[in-house]
């Protein structure tokens, strides 16, 4: 969870990552000094089907590597 200033700060999801947009925004939020924490409950679960985008290796790796560019 994070507040609207916090996200204002960082600058919001960045449209330009269409998958690891969650890593992405995680990153910046290391960069600026935010402090994160785990919750130990899960608040969502991940359901798996044949159409998840997960399981294109290829469109992972593109946005794994732009990931490690920024």
């Amino acid at each position: 969870m994070f507040t609207y200033e916090s996200l204002c700060n960082v600058g919001f999801y960045d449209e330009n990552f269409k998958m690891r947009e969650g890593h992405n925004l995680l990153q910046r939020y290391k960069e600026d000094g935010y402090m994160l924490y785990n919750l130990p409950v899960p608040l969502y679960k991940y359901r798996i089907h044949d159409a998840n985008r997960t399981k294109n290796k290829k469109e992972v790796e593109k946005y794994d590597k732009k990931l490690l560019k920024d």
